[in-house]
């Protein structure tokens, strides 16, 4: 299971199975809802127990 990204901030990873990226650099502009949007979906994965067991369900 990964996170989802409905505001296409997520730039990197997309083929890796547990990883992503958000490469940000100097004079980018943070969409910052959807970051936390992203942060508060993987602290609730990890908090019902991470990648590893979300993925089996």
């Amino acid at each position: 299971m990964t996170v989802s990204d409905p505001h296409g901030v997520i730039n990197q990873g997309h083929g890796n199975a547990t990883g992503r990226a958000i490469q940000i650099y100097e004079d980018d502009e943070i969409d910052r809802e959807a970051v936390i949007g992203i942060l508060t979906e993987i602290v609730a994965n990890n908090r019902r127990g991470g990648w590893r067991r979300l993925g089996r369900g």
